[in-house]
């Protein structure tokens, strides 16, 4: 895989034919430069013709970052379920959360999330803000919208935490009402004009992260929050009688019960579609749920059933469309980075994708074989690659296969020689990579 020029040189002089995306192109002599389009290839050398074994040379490696990773996004694996933004937490760095290696305040690091997010087909992120009660979070938050751009939007969560610590008597229903509304007036100031904000029809879009003890009357917020230009659109976290008539819509959110929360699921659209059908519904799915490493987990469980749970709670969510004809509107993945309650589909959701080799001998050579598994029915591919001799971080792809079986054979087993076989998953899926094998 690469971007022309290539060259190959071979020894000894064979001739045969280099097979480039399936065009093939007679060679003769030993070498050969090949001017390639822009973009991904796929090459090998078939038919060798010489008297003695042609022995491949590449003198122009690729990463393998860039040769065993997907390009599949997630719209094109399901129907419309929307625009699809995940939910993104920006507290990491702080000595009271999880190391995960990086800072949510890092520029860098909100960059490279969002090209990440973007090349799986995501549209924005939603991240949590806490109107100055904590200051980590919220920084992370403004890092993530400059870092944004037109093509990307990120939105605010507005964390009834801010309440809970930033109002003296937080039981004070009046007094809790006041502070959201000089809240929200601020978030709209500072953010919500920002080119890179969430929108949904020219307006801001702010999801409602509520507690139960805290009780803002919504109908005065709203009221207030209706002389901005433009009034914001509230979104409370799921249907709900009290809050219908001074919120746009309603979210969804990772669910426990059953495989993959499919009762709440059809409750949730369900109730959308028969009580309040003039409001929006932005509907979830997980891949799964653990908070043995959060501080405060209760020892909650979801099994991730090799990435079937986060297809099934995408699926139920499109067939619901499907069914309905409803527009979609935002869709919310959770989480991309809550590592600490095993939601995070940032690393890719692990599927369960080993590969086994086997190796047989015969009249034409060693054989090679890698053979997938596949519990959850999510492959979408097996990429053979050769690693460089020199750099196991770099190689080239010899062949592809959407079977989950690939071979590889070695006509002059003396000739040593390097594979690794990459199993690809649906979108959002994590890939799984053989060992790499010295054939020798």
């Amino acid at each position: 895989m690469g971007e022309g020029p290539v060259s190959f040189s071979w020894t000894p002089h064979i001739e045969g034919t280099i097979s480039i995306d399936g065009v093939k192109t007679p060679v003769s002599g030993d070498h050969a430069t090949l001017e390639l389009a822009t973009g991904d290839a796929t090459w090998w050398v078939e038919g060798c013709a010489s008297s003695e074994t042609a022995d491949l040379h590449i003198t122009e490696w690729t990463p393998l970052d860039s040769l065993s990773v997907s390009d599949r996004t997630i719209q094109e694996e399901l129907p419309d379920v929307g625009r699809v933004v995940a939910h993104l937490m920006t507290w990491f760095g702080e000595d009271t959360h999880l190391d995960v290696g990086y800072d949510s305040t890092d520029p860098a690091v909100a960059a490279a999330q969002i090209a990440a997010a973007r090349s799986r087909g995501l549209s924005g992120f939603v991240v949590d803000w806490y109107a100055g009660v904590s200051p980590h979070i919220d920084e992370g938050f403004e890092v993530m919208l400059d870092a944004a751009d037109n093509d990307f939007s990120v939105g605010l969560v507005y964390d009834y935490g801010s309440l809970r610590w930033g109002v003296d008597n937080p039981e004070d229903s009046e007094a809790v009402t006041l502070q959201m509304v000089t809240d929200l007036e601020e978030a709209h100031a500072r953010y919500m004009t920002h080119p890179s904000y969430l929108t949904e029809d020219g307006r801001p879009v702010v999801f409602l992260w509520v507690y139960d003890d805290i009780t803002p009357d919504l109908a005065k917020v709203r009221e207030a929050l209706e002389a901005l230009d433009p009034p914001p659109m509230l979104f409370d976290l799921h249907p709900d009688e009290a809050s219908a008539p001074s919120v746009d819509g309603f979210f969804a959110w990772a669910d426990l019960d059953g495989e993959f929360g499919e009762d709440y699921l059809s409750w949730f659209y369900d109730t959308q579609d028969a009580l309040y059908p003039d409001h929006r519904a932005i509907g979830a799915a997980w891949p799964g749920f653990d908070d043995s490493l959060a501080s405060w987990g209760e020892g909650r469980y979801q099994d991730p059933r090799c990435g079937a749970t986060l297809y099934d709670t995408l699926e139920l969510a499109a067939d619901h469309m499907d069914a309905t004809g409803a527009t979609p509107a935002l869709f919310q993945l959770v989480t991309w980075n809550d590592y600490e309650e095993g939601t995070a589909i940032e690393p890719g959701v692990d599927a369960c994708l080993d590969t086994t080799l086997t190796l047989a001998t015969g009249p034409a050579g060693d054989e090679l074989t890698w053979t997938v598994a596949d519990p959850s029915g999510l492959f979408a591919e097996v990429v053979l690659l050769r690693l460089d001799p020199d750099d196991a971080s770099q190689g080239v792809m010899v062949g592809r296969s959407t079977e989950p079986t690939i071979t590889v054979t070695r006509p002059d087993p003396t000739q040593a020689a390097t594979y690794r076989a990459v199993a690809v998953g649906r979108a959002l899926l994590a890939s799984g990579q053989s060992d790499a094998v010295v054939a020798e």
